[in-house]
């Protein structure tokens, strides 16, 4: 290796003494300002708080009946817009039944403010009787905000995948 020769003129000279001395100036700003908290609210904080809330309070605004099944039409409550989310996520339901049910439903009914989630019966099963047979238009319902990471990303896959799923709840 070769020694290098940097010339550096007087500004230059001035420039990296500031820079080495940086740290210490901002450590000096830090201390001398006063400790109080952040007030006000932030568009962009906002904006995350709606694309992804800890959960989402819904209510049935419809019940579709099918031959061994029902879809719920699930709006938000308040008119407060629903997170968009892609085919391949689920929302799971909070349920006053001591315990859960994990469900799907369609992105495209996301766009336009609903979710929906098609239930069939389940004899012997925990909740999706319980849920056929007691809910009603009208009823609250607390769901998770849409998770799951079971669909195509242009980024992370191939052109070509197979995707291989199962349902969710008890079975038999």
């Amino acid at each position: 290796m070769s020694d290098l020769n940097v010339k550096v003129g007087l500004i230059g000279k001035f420039d990296m003494l500031k820079f080495k001395n940086m740290s210490k100036v901002r450590e000096k700003a830090i201390q001398a300002a006063p400790a109080k908290e952040i007030s006000g609210v932030f568009p962009v904080n906002e904006n995350a708080k709606a694309l992804h809330p800890d959960f989402l309070e819904l209510e049935i605004e419809s019940i579709i009946e099918r031959n061994a099944a029902k879809t719920f039409v699930l709006k938000g409550v308040n008119g407060k817009p629903l997170p968009y989310f892609r085919a391949g996520q689920y929302i799971s339901l909070k349920l006053p039944m001591d315990g859960s049910l994990v469900t799907r439903s369609s992105p495209k009914e996301a766009l336009s403010g609903k979710y929906a989630i098609t239930v069939r019966a389940n004899p012997g099963g925990f909740v999706a009787d319980r849920l056929l047979s007691e809910k009603k238009i009208g009823d609250r319902i607390i769901a998770s905000a849409p998770q799951g990471f079971f669909y195509y990303e242009d980024l992370r896959d191939k052109k070509q995948v197979i995707g291989l799923a199962g349902g969710s709840g008890s079975a038999r």
